[in-house]
C-alpha cells in the first residue's frame, strides 16, 4: 500500500486532513506528524511515496524539511501544502519542491495530486532512475518564474500586473516573451514593447506557458560537448516540431499545440544531463540511424518519453500536454478520438523526422540547416510562420 506522510504543526489541521482523507484510508496509508523531526524518523524507519508538507513551522520549515528529504530520500515525491498568504514561501520551495498547493485545498484536487505523484513513480519502471531524477537540483521541480506565475494565479483573483511584474524580474524571460508575441506566430497589427502589455494580450494561463518554454530552453548547463550538441539539436528540432504541430491543429488548439512541441523532447536533456557519459553514445548511435527510443530503455529501463511526461505531470502542466510528450512516437498507434494537441505533435515528430531522414540521406550528416544562436529558437519560429 502506497505510503503518504503530512506534516504540519497545528494538530487541528491534521485532524481535518485525516476526516477530508478518510475516503482514502483503503488506498493509502497515512501518517500524520506535528513536528519534522517527527517526519525524519518516519523517513528513516521506513519507504515514504508522497511526503505533504506545511511551510511555516516553528522548529524546522517546510523547506529546510524537504532539502533534507531531497538529499536522503530522493525517489519520495515532495509537495508543500500552505496558506494564500505565502507567495514568498511559494518562491524559496521552488528548488525543493515538486508542487506548491495552497491551503485550503479540495479534497479532489488533493486526492487527485498525490494520485498523480503515484502515477508518475510507477511510469519509470526503475527506482534508481527516479532516485537519479528526483535528486537533480534543477529538476525536476519547475523553473522559478514558470512557477512564481503558477502561485500568482492560484490566488482567487489572478492580477496581470503581478504576473507582469514576476517576469519583468527576469530578464531572458521578459525578453524571450516579447520576442514570441512579436513573432509571426501571433500576427499583432504593431509591435509590443512592454510585457505588460504583452501579458494582457496574451492572459495569464498563455503566458505562464510560453515562459515555461522559454525558461526550459535555458535550463540545460551544456557542461560537456556531448550535452552542448544534444541542447543545441533539440531546442531546433523542437522548434520544428512546435511550429508543424501548431499548423496541424484549430486555431483555439494552436498554442497549446506549439508549447507541447517545444517541450516535446525535454526527456531527451533531462536523461543527458543526468547521465551525460551514458547519453552521448546513445546520441551518436541514434544518428548513425539506430531506435532512441530502445537505445534508452535497455540503457536507463525507461526512454524520453517516459521522463518528459514525469517531468510535466511535476510541474502540473494540462493532461494533453502531457499525453503529446509521452506519445509523441506513436503516431500509428493513435486514432482520431485521441485529442488534437496528442495527434498533432505525433504526427509533427514523424514528418520532422522523415524530413531529417531525407536530408541526411542527401547531404551524409545530421545538420538540421537552423542558426544555432541564442534567439534561433525563436527566430526559427518566426520565419516558418511568416512562410
Amino acid at each position: 500500500m502506497r505510503h503518504v506522510l503530512f506534516i504540519d504543526d497545528q494538530p487541528g489541521i491534521l485532524s481535518g486532513l485525516e476526516r477530508m482523507l478518510c475516503p482514502m484510508r483503503s488506498q493509502w496509508r497515512m501518517t500524520f506528524v506535528c513536528h519534522a523531526s517527527e517526519a525524519i524518523d518516519v523517513l528513516s524507519a521506513e519507504p515514504v511515496d508522497v511526503i505533504i508538507s506545511d511551510m511555516r513551522m516553528p522548529d524546522v520549515d517546510g523547506v529546510a524539511l524537504l532539502r533534507e528529504v531531497r538529499a536522503r530520500w530522493p525517489e519520495t515525491v515532495r509537495i508543500i501544502l500552505s496558506g494564500y498568504a505565502d507567495q514568498g514561501a511559494a518562491l524559496r520551495s521552488v528548488p525543493v519542491a515538486h508542487q506548491f498547493l495552497a491551503k485550503p485545498c479540495d479534497p479532489a484536487v488533493l486526492s487527485a495530486k498525490v494520485q498523480d505523484a503515484f502515477d508518475l513513480q510507477d511510469r519509470l519502471s526503475r527506482p534508481e532512475l527516479r532516485r537519479l531524477v528526483g535528486g537533480l537540483s534543477a529538476l525536476p521541480s519547475a523553473p522559478r518564474s514558470f512557477s512564481a506565475i503558477t502561485e500568482a494565479l492560484s490566488e482567487p483573483e489572478v492580477s496581470l500586473k503581478n504576473v507582469a511584474s514576476i517576469i519583468e524580474r527576469d530578464p531572458g524571460c521578459a525578453t524571450k516573451l516579447l520576442q514570441l508575441v512579436n513573432s509571426a506566430f501571433f500576427g499583432l497589427p504593431r509591435q509590443v514593447t512592454r510585457v505588460s502589455e504583452a501579458v494582457a494580450y496574451l492572459g495569464a494561463s498563455r503566458v505562464r506557458d510560453v515562459v515555461l518554454a522559454a525558461e526550459v530552453a535555458d535550463m540545460f548547463h551544456c557542461s560537456t560537448p556531448d550535452l552542448a550538441m544534444i541542447v543545441q539539436e533539440v531546442n531546433e528540432h523542437s522548434a520544428l516540431v512546435a511550429t508543424e504541430a501548431r499548423q496541424r491543429v484549430k486555431p483555439r488548439f494552436a498554442h497549446d499545440a506549439f508549447t507541447a512541441g517545444i517541450l516535446h523532447d525535454i526527456g531527451r536533456l533531462a536523461l543527458a544531463t543526468i547521465a551525460p557519459e551514458t547519453y552521448g553514445p546513445i546520441e551518436r548511435k541514434r544518428q548513425a540511424g539506430a531506435d532512441l527510443v530502445q537505445l534508452e530503455n535497455a540503457a536507463f529501463g525507461a526512454n524520453h518519453t517516459d521522463v518528459g511526461a514525469y517531468l510535466l505531470r511535476l510541474w502540473g502542466l494540462p493532461l494533453s500536454l502531457i499525453d503529446a510528450v509521452a506519445r509523441h512516437h506513436d503516431e500509428e498507434t493513435l486514432s482520431p478520438d485521441d485529442h488534437p494537441i496528442v495527434v498533432a505533435v505525433a504526427a509533427a515528430e514523424a514528418a520532422a523526422e522523415a524530413a531529417a531522414t531525407s536530408v541526411d540521406g542527401q547531404s551524409g550528416g545530421t545538420d538540421s540547416g537552423t542558426d544555432s544562436g541564442t534567439d534561433g529558437q525563436v527566430d526559427l519560429i518566426s520565419e516558418a510562420s511568416s512562410g
